[in-house]
């Protein structure tokens, strides 16, 4: 997802969170996710488990609650990655998953603002060639067989 060649840079930590703010109801919500994050795993590796939601909640709260939803859900996740599948995600892993699902989002938000294509210019007709571009039948490559 942060591979492309051709995308516009990211924003740093410093500017998102300076842009956005934090209310309460999103840090509480962002805690919710990170413990449904945590569940879903079989087994929690987390040295600190109370730490570990922590580090999650402040990584999950820089984002909007529906970027949040996508990346935290069992069917849409970072935990159907196949990197994340068994292990847990750390916060900066989390973080670059989120960033690279923004960028995706702000890709599709773009080119959804491009002007829909003409129909009526795909079925131009073919032009007629030139009498500068036709060659005279003795001018037109001939094949030749090669004997082995």
């Amino acid at each position: 997802m942060g591979d492309e060649p051709f995308t516009t840079p990211r924003e740093n930590s410093q500017n998102i969170s300076s842009r956005r703010s934090t209310s309460p109801h999103q840090a509480a919500y962002a805690g919710q996710r990170a413990e449904v994050l945590f569940g879903c795993y079989r087994r929690g590796d987390a040295n600190d488990p109370a730490r570990y939601v922590a580090a999650i909640t402040a990584v999950l709260s820089l984002y909007d609650a529906d970027l949040i939803r996508e990346v935290t859900d069992p069917r849409t996740g970072i935990m159907t990655n196949e990197k994340y599948m068994s292990f847990m995600p750390n916060a900066g892993e989390l973080k670059v998953y989120c960033e690279g699902v923004a960028a995706r989002r702000e890709r599709i938000e773009r080119l959804g603002a491009l002007p829909a294509p003409d129909p009526s210019r795909r079925l131009l007709a073919r032009p007629e060639p030139s009498q500068a571009t036709r060659q005279p039948s003795s001018c037109r490559p001939t094949t030749r067989t090669i004997r082995r």
